[in-house]
C-alpha cells in the first residue's frame, strides 16, 4: 500500500523467477500475504495446454477434410450448430408434408366411398 513501509519478506521483483507478493489472508485457511514464485506459470500451462488442444483440433479436421470420400463419416453431431438444426428443420418439413398427403389420400378416399353403391349394378336383388 501506498506510503506504508515494506513488508520483511517483499524482494525485488526477478522476472526470471517471475516473483510476486501475494496479498491473500485467511484466518480459516492459515494464509498470510507472503511472496511466491512463478506468478505467470498457471497461466502459461493453461494456454499452452490450450495450443496442444488446438492443434489436434486441426489435425483432426484436416484428416477428415483430405480423407477419400467412401471414408468420409455422416458427422450429425458436429461442433458446428447449424448442421444439427438443418436435419431437424427438414425432418420436421418432411414429417409434416408426408402427414398432409396421408390426410389429403385418406380424404378422397372417405368421398370416393360414399359415391360407389354398396351392390353391383348387374347383380339382381332378391324380392
Amino acid at each position: 500500500i501506498k506510503g506504508l513501509p515494506l513488508a520483511p519478506d517483499w524482494k525485488q521483483v526477478d522476472p526470471k523467477l517471475m516473483n510476486y507478493y501475494s496479498i491473500n489472508k485467511s484466518f480459516i485457511d492459515d494464509v498470510s500475504p507472503s511472496m511466491k514464485l512463478g506468478y505467470h506459470r498457471n497461466i502459461m500451462h493453461y494456454y499452452e495446454k490450450m495450443e496442444q488442444y488446438d492443434d489436434y483440433l486441426t489435425r483432426i479436421k484436416s484428416k477428415i477434410l483430405n480423407a477419400p470420400v467412401q471414408y468420409k463419416r455422416a458427422l450429425i453431431f458436429s461442433s458446428e450448430r447449424w448442421e444439427v438444426i438443418d436435419i431437424v428443420f427438414y425432418s420436421i418439413v418432411f414429417v409434416a408434408l408426408f402427414f398432409i398427403a396421408f390426410k389429403a389420400i385418406q380424404f378422397c378416399r372417405r368421398s370416393r366411398e360414399e359415391e360407389i353403391p354398396l351392390l353391383p349394378e348387374n347383380r339382381l336383388l332378391p324380392t
